[in-house]
């Protein structure tokens, strides 16, 4: 069972506040993805604290259509190709994150929600 005291000892700059929350959070999360032996959670363990540091946040997907052929190239290659995801972070995070990772196909919602 992680507890906040396990997260705090993986990150000391942690709040105390947010250290619960992310363990509560953790605790519902952990077997509904079946990250259920040791060797998972310590892999998630330090995957979470590398890149959020147990911090809640959010990748902001609000972008222009105008932006997204700068920032995605690949997969924007012009203005109107982009037009779609312009303004709409969940149709931005299933088209670019879409297959990749271990993500599914757009239509699976796996881009936006992982």
């Amino acid at each position: 069972m992680i507890t906040a005291a396990i997260l705090l000892k993986i990150r000391p700059d942690l709040s105390p506040k947010n250290a619960e929350v992310a363990a509560q959070k953790l605790a519902w999360a952990l077997p509904q993805y079946q990250i259920d032996t040791p060797l998972r959670v310590v892999h998630i363990l330090a995957q979470l604290a590398h890149e959020s540091g147990f911090m809640p946040i959010a990748e902001n997907l609000n972008y222009s259509a105008k932006r997204l052929p700068h920032v995605w190239l690949n997969r924007f290659p012009t203005l109107a190709s982009a037009q779609r995801c312009a303004g709409n972070p969940e149709a931005l995070g299933n088209t670019v994150y879409a297959g990749r990772l271990g993500d599914s196909g757009p239509e699976s919602g796996d881009g936006y929600r992982y």
